[in-house]
């Protein structure tokens, strides 16, 4: 059978012009027409973006993984869950969706998506390639990959969801290896009930425990505590006085700068005898 472009080109050598630019606009637009339709076809139906890491689910539609998954965490304790689409009961299975993942990004690849969406494609495609070298480098026993998971779940960073108690569990983690940051915010995680039961005295332990370790966060918070009588502390200027000294010893910068600013001033409001 001859091929499409081949009985186009026997059908264009009968027509006059006008008909050749006729028929040439009429295939211009069912084209348009079909990549509209994938590029419509090719983004998630809760983010709206190209498809990066698509999935089926049990109501037979395609998602993106951490859509859905955010969808299933609303019903976590629940075996079937409403379809956000269908409206009609579904169970949490997941299968990738392989073809569209690898049809999307033929697409992209090929400059046929609109410049936004391809630089949103990227961003979300070099995420996911962070989160699985940082889980591959963690599983492996490194501690500073297993804290920097950590803050991504806490604050939903890499494209990863919000999710306290899978932050605490890389903290914790990260910390009984003596990480510095990730013991201060596994402390921290402790004293605001935040992925973990709240117990303050644990709290308080990890936090003193990250601050030996050289946390500057940590000093800040033993120095906020004694100045302000919180967590079970009596207010104690000198003790808060140590602790926001300590801060500036710290070699692990892992505070931020409105913590500095109240140690700044408080030394200022309290310098030595």
């Amino acid at each position: 059978m001859a091929s499409r472009s081949y009985r186009f080109k026997k059908r264009k050598a009968s027509f006059d012009e006008n008909e050749v630019e006729e028929l040439a606009s009429v295939e211009l637009k069912k084209h348009k027409s079909l990549l509209e339709w994938f590029e419509d076809e090719s983004r998630c139906p809760i983010y709206r973006t190209f498809f990066v890491d698509p999935v089926e689910a049990e109501d037979g539609k395609i998602y993106e993984r951490a859509a859905i998954e955010a969808h299933f965490a609303q019903h976590e304790n629940d075996a079937e869950c409403l379809s956000p689409l269908t409206r009609v009961a579904m169970g949490k299975r997941l299968v990738p969706a392989t073809w569209v993942k690898n049809a999307v990004e033929r697409m992209v690849e090929s400059g046929l998506a609109d410049l936004e969406d391809t630089k949103v494609y990227q961003r979300s495609k070099n995420d996911m390639a962070q989160v699985a070298a940082l889980k591959a480098k963690a599983e492996a026993g490194d501690a500073h990959a297993m804290g920097r998971l950590g803050f991504s779940y806490r604050d939903g960073t890499r494209g990863l969801n919000k999710d306290p108690v899978e932050a605490f569990k890389w903290f914790k983690m990260a910390a009984d290896l003596r990480d510095p940051p990730a013991a201060t915010s596994c402390g921290v995680a402790y004293i605001n009930g935040s992925g973990v039961e709240r117990n303050h005295t644990r709290g308080i332990s990890m936090v003193t425990i990250a601050a030996t370790l050289g946390s500057e966060h940590a000093c800040s918070v033993l120095g906020w505590a004694n100045e302000c009588g919180h967590h079970g502390f009596d207010k104690n200027p000198e003790e808060a006085t140590k602790w926001y000294k300590e801060m500036q010893k710290c070699v692990c910068r892992d505070s931020v700068d409105v913590y500095r600013e109240r140690a700044t001033n408080w030394l200022r409001a309290h310098p030595d005898p």
